[in-house]
């Protein structure tokens, strides 16, 4: 089986390159439509015909695509009995023998082992199909809070330039994002607040951003 640092020195080098990628920031709120990020998404996956959304959780992505018009199929796959959903597990999924022409893997890594993580990107990765598309979303390893006071089921934090790297190497063509949460609108001492977190995290040599998310396609 395919190990995720089989060429490490060549991952090194390719992290190197992160520092000149554009990383825009993207607002993330809770909201009855597509978010920020949500429509970055929606825009990225049109023409898209089969999708899977891997750790679907509540199914609030694959509703709201819906309601704004998706003309994709959206089938979902998670862990939980909370919902009904089209897989239980990875391996049912690599039971049927399908191809999809996008993935979906938001906020699950985070709750995954070095070693888990390791095993599961080849095996997510090889259900794509060639010039297939995959976002993934994690949160943010420089910030100061992160991944550890959001869910005490986070274990691992993900750094972008690392993720970045892992997947380029992998024959993707990445655009990075930084993610911020916010209320659908800031007002005046919303705006202040974001600005002070911006300086702060800045002085500190941190991120004021609490998420990343990429936006991949494979090459071939």
């Amino acid at each position: 089986m395919e190990k995720l640092f089989d060429n490490y020195w060549q991952f090194l080098a390719k992290r190197e390159e992160f520092g000149a990628v554009p990383r825009p920031v993207l607002r993330w709120f809770r909201s009855e439509g597509l978010n920020p990020v949500e429509q970055a998404y929606f825009d990225f996956l049109q023409g898209s015909e089969l999708i899977l959304d891997y750790g679907a959780g509540d199914m609030a992505l694959k509703r709201k695509f819906g309601k704004a018009g998706f003309a994709g199929r959206i089938e979902t796959c998670d862990l939980s009995k909370d919902f009904k959903y089209d897989y239980g597990s990875l391996a049912e999924i690599e039971a049927t023998g399908r191809k999809f022409d996008a993935i979906l893997v938001l906020e699950v890594i985070e709750h995954m082992r070095l070693e888990e993580f390791s095993e599961f990107l080849p095996r997510i990765l090889k259900l794509l199909k060639p010039r297939g598309k995959f976002i993934l979303s994690t949160p943010n390893a420089h910030s100061l809070t992160g991944v550890w006071s959001a869910d005490f089921t986070h274990i691992k934090s993900y750094p972008l330039p690392d993720l970045w790297a892992m997947l380029s190497l992998r024959g993707f063509d990445c655009q990075a994002y930084r993610v911020i949460m916010t209320p659908p609108r800031l007002g005046p001492r919303g705006w202040l607040r974001l600005q002070f977190n911006r300086a702060l995290t800045n002085l500190l040599g941190a991120d004021y951003a609490t998420g990343v998310t990429l936006l991949c396609q494979k090459r071939e």
